[in-house]
């Protein structure tokens, strides 16, 4: 399994990845390039399409991040259906809000 070594530690890409720090300090550029490497040798397409920048609050990360929303629907024969009302994240080209 893809993975990147902290010391004698295994990361695993099945972990979140959030990297935070000031504006132009702290290297978070420099800390995310290992993760995006590792990210875009299992798939390049999920990595240019959700791995995000600029993210101003808790707020756009919770958008960023969010799953489809599903509710039952009456169908036409009566019976409940589950149906799609609103898409998540991964679901638009870009992971961001559609304009």
């Amino acid at each position: 399994m893809p993975h990147v070594l902290v010391e004698v530690t295994e990361h695993h890409v099945n972990q979140i990845a959030v990297v935070l720090g000031k504006s132009s300090q702290a290297r978070k550029g420099t800390a995310g390039d290992h993760a995006r490497r590792v990210m875009r040798s299992v798939d390049a397409d999920w990595t240019d399409r959700r791995i995000m920048s600029g993210l101003s609050s808790g707020e756009g990360l919770m958008y960023a991040a969010r799953d489809p929303v599903f509710e039952e629907r009456a169908g036409e024969d009566a019976e409940f259906q589950e149906a799609c009302a609103g898409k998540g994240a991964a679901e638009e080209p870009t992971g961001r809000p559609s304009t």
